[in-house]
């Protein structure tokens, strides 16, 4: 027969069943971040086109304003 014996090959598989456990655990979190990631891009992305909005408006209202046109 084998040189393993049969408490080392069940001690394996708990070992195996805790890894596979572990892992899918892991994947979820990933899968968590991965969300969260792309929902905080999204945002930053519409703060940035906010800014860059604001910023045009209020810069062609500051030159209007200092030359005087109405």
């Amino acid at each position: 027969m084998s040189e393993v014996s049969d408490y080392d090959i069940g001690r394996l598989s708990a070992s195996v069943d805790v890894l596979t456990a572990q892992v899918q655990e892991m994947n979820e979190r990933l899968d968590r971040l991965e969300h969260q990631l792309e929902r905080t891009r999204g945002i930053g992305i519409g703060v940035v086109l906010a800014t860059v909005g604001l910023s045009g408006v209020g810069g062609g209202l500051l030159s209007k304003w200092l030359t005087g046109g109405g």
